[in-house]
């Protein structure tokens, strides 16, 4: 996937369009199901989340700021499969002390 992505940013400059459809197709996907995830547990009294979409969108940069992107710009800086445990539960720990519902 990485060399994918590094062709893609390479060849967008000649193909303008082709960024928007990895968007399009690669990442709103799973950003809209998420942001309807957080929308939910929100109206369910679980988070309190006052934008589900920016919400959703800091929690995917968190991880991919540690996971993917070192390692697109740079290979064997960005996270193995063995950190993604970690870097998921820290990016779930940050977002629920941000976004967690306090009950009393």
């Amino acid at each position: 996937m990485v060399a994918i992505f590094r062709l893609i940013i390479a060849e967008s400059l000649r193909f303008p369009d082709l960024g928007q459809m990895l968007f399009d197709r690669g990442f709103e996907p799973y950003l809209d199901r998420l942001s309807t995830y957080v929308l939910d547990e929100t109206e369910a009294g679980n988070l309190v989340v006052p934008d589900a979409k920016l919400a959703a969108q800091a929690f995917l940069a968190t991880i991919a700021g540690q996971a993917f992107w070192p390692e697109l710009m740079a290979p064997g800086c960005g996270g193995i499969d063995e950190d993604l445990p970690v870097i998921i539960d820290e990016a779930v720990a940050t977002f629920l002390a941000r976004y967690g519902a306090k009950l009393a």
